[in-house]
């Protein structure tokens, strides 16, 4: 998602405790990248946790067909929970040679918003993930 619409999120947290965001938006339509489906089995595999995907508007999928891959927003889960999440899936999809980005948004004391991004080599990204998993 290019900027945060916090009013939309609040009211999607309202009846949530998970929900994944649509990546970006035009004034027709959600994009969600491809990896989508698979992030709600994981986490219901790994988690037992049930994760909706919400939209105001009707959704497209799109993929990316470059090394990069782009992590749908995710909000309302603990960050080793999340991280244990990205773990998986770049452990299981992505090679050590790929260079990946992702980003966590997270609500801030309830007062807003705020992001962690991560870019760099799967490597360096699994070393952070794993320290991440490993925090209470």
């Amino acid at each position: 998602m290019d900027s945060l619409d916090a009013k939309f999120i609040d009211k999607q947290l309202e009846v949530r405790d998970y929900v994944i965001l649509p990546d970006s938006s035009d004034d027709e339509f959600d994009y969600l990248n491809p990896c989508t489906a698979d992030l709600k089995k994981i986490f219901k595999l790994k988690s037992n946790i049930e994760v909706d995907i919400v939209s105001n508007k009707k959704i497209r999928h799109i993929g990316l067909y470059s090394s990069d891959i782009i992590l749908p927003v995710i909000i309302g889960v603990s960050a080793n929970v999340i991280a244990g999440v990205i773990l998986f899936y770049v452990n299981r999809y992505l090679k050590d040679s790929d260079n990946v980005q992702c980003k966590v948004v997270f609500k801030d004391n309830k007062k807003g918003y705020d992001s962690v991004d991560f870019k760099g080599s799967c490597s360096d990204l699994k070393e952070i993930l794993q320290e991440m998993t490993s925090d209470d």
